[in-house]
């Protein structure tokens, strides 16, 4: 019995020593997996992550080449905008001074021939004037004054008051008189001598 029981124990005892030989080779070989899964999902969340960087980066720098390129063609439309406009504005400013010049010219003109005229009238005026004071035309006009009936009737111009009434004027003192000479010789009032 007590050879039994001692077998019985070692037993027991291998038994279990194999139990946990086994549980251990079991758990280190459930670790090396467990290791092996989380190296692989490692390495396929690492490729993974790399390959989202690579194409953020790509993104990033394809829009930055579009912005690029957007904003260097906005530059040429800008550029050639200006460069438009300032031909336009340097034909408009050619085109208004060139009026300018031209009506600048047409006063000038207008200026020279009003000068030119007036010029001309000046002359003729003086010259008449010239002839009007010349001595033979004085004498003319003399001798034309001398011959002329008007003249030669009576070349005396009265200038009393007198001479400027008319012939049937009768002055107010000259009709008082007048009427009362009339009334002193009148019949009633006339007496006779016998």
């Amino acid at each position: 019995m007590v050879v039994g029981d001692a077998v019985r124990e070692e037993a027991t005892r291998v038994a279990d020593a194999l139990c946990e030989l086994v549980a251990q080779s079991l758990s280190e070989r459930q670790s090396s997996i467990v290791k092996e899964a989380v190296s692989a999902v490692s390495s396929v969340y690492s490729e993974h992550l790399d390959k989202q960087k690579d194409e953020l980066f790509a993104t990033i720098k394809h829009m930055r080449d579009e912005q690029r390129a957007a904003l260097a063609e906005l530059k040429a439309q800008h550029s050639a905008t200006v460069a438009d406009m300032t031909e336009r504005w340097g034909a408009q400013e050619t085109a208004i001074l060139t009026e300018m010049q031209l009506l600048r010219d047409e006063l000038e003109a207008r200026e020279v021939e009003h000068r030119n005229a007036l010029e001309q009238l000046t002359k003729q005026n003086s010259s008449s004037r010239g002839l009007q004071r010349s001595p033979k035309l004085r004498a003319r006009s003399r001798g034309d004054r001398s011959r002329s009936p008007s003249r030669r009737r009576g070349s005396y111009r009265c200038r009393s008051r007198s001479c400027s009434r008319p012939r049937n004027y009768v002055s107010p003192t000259h009709s008082s008189q007048q009427r009362s000479s009339n009334s002193t010789t009148s019949p009633k009032h006339r007496t006779y001598r016998h």
